[in-house]
């Protein structure tokens, strides 16, 4: 009987331990992340590692960048040797529409970006920018990633970043206004745009939405997806101007209306219901946890009653 209730309590006392481990896994990734950045070169190569904080799920996906390309990987468990899913998005190059005219500002296989600023790690949030330039045209780019969900000052506003993303910063600038006048002799027309394309892959199923304040592009492959969103406006020269878009054959156009400088904060990422699949699953079991755990609760407490019980019987 003693070993009987020493098994007992023994079991009791291991789901109270566990139940804390599995009610952090029900809840998700708790918006919490471990996210890490690895460069190579002069930042032909980078790396933005993000790996569950939960040991329970241990998911992991990754954002490689090199050349002109984002490569982005996610697997449901890091220790897996095969990805779940798998896309990319490569930047082309960036024209300009000027009196029905196309004329290339910067082909981005020619003059791919190069690191101008080294990581910055502040509050849990990574920071880094990389550029490419001709003489026409300079496109910054800024990429933020986060272990939690943070709030970023933004000049146009604030802006709600997640773990299961990063956000890209586009940041288009032309030549002044005689130098591009210059250029192109009769001088940039008063609707005149200014087009970056993009290039979209994926193994897997490619679906467009528009309207409403932002669009994406999604990615789904076996129950798993990730996107490319952006927003429907633009900061251009100062204000707030529409941005179109277009898909064919793959290829991405975002369209703005040209300005000297252009900001546009596209977001990429992995969605959060992909990421919280497992913790879904281990959330069915807890309630059969919880009615075992009670269950052996009650049953040392019945035996433990039993036993008192029959001691003064004796």
């Amino acid at each position: 009987m003693k070993r009987k209730l020493t098994i007992l309590a023994v079991i009791f006392v291991l789901m109270m331990l566990l139940l804390p481990l599995l009610s952090t896994a029900a809840r998700g990734d708790d918006n919490q992340r471990r996210t890490s950045v690895e460069i190579e070169g002069d930042g032909n190569y980078i790396n933005i590692n993000s790996l569950s904080a939960n040991p329970l799920q241990g998911n992991e996906y990754s954002v490689i960048f090199t050349g002109s390309t984002f490569l982005v990987m996610f697997k449901q468990y890091a220790q897996s040797q095969s990805y779940d899913l798998m896309f990319n998005i490569q930047l082309l190059n960036l024209t300009l529409n000027n009196n029905g005219q196309n004329t290339e500002l910067i082909n981005f296989a020619d003059q791919e970006f190069y690191l101008v600023s080294r990581p910055v790690v502040q509050n849990g949030l990574f920071e880094l920018s990389v550029i490419s330039a001709s003489h026409l045209a300079v496109m910054k780019m800024t990429i933020v990633a986060a272990n939690s969900t943070s709030l970023i000052s933004e000049p146009y506003g604030n802006i709600t970043l997640t773990p299961n993303e990063i956000k890209l910063s586009f940041e288009i600038i032309t030549g002044n206004e005689d130098m591009m006048d210059g250029f192109f002799g009769g001088g940039i027309s008063q609707n005149a745009s200014i087009t970056l394309n993009l290039r979209v892959n994926a193994t897997s199923q490619i679906m467009s939405a528009n309207g409403g304040a932002a669009s994406e592009i999604s990615f789904s492959q076996g129950g798993n997806s990730g996107y490319f969103s952006w927003s429907n406006s633009a900061i251009v020269d100062g204000q707030n101007r529409p941005v179109l878009s277009s898909l064919s054959y793959n290829v991405l156009s975002l369209i703005y209306p040209y300005g000297h400088v252009i900001i546009h904060d596209p977001f990429l990422g992995i969605s959060p219901s992909t990421l919280s699949k497992i913790a879904q699953a281990v959330a069915t079991l807890t309630p059969n946890i919880l009615l075992f755990a009670s269950t052996a609760a009650a049953s040392a407490i019945a035996i433990a009653a039993a036993t008192v019980y029959k001691k003064r019987r004796l």
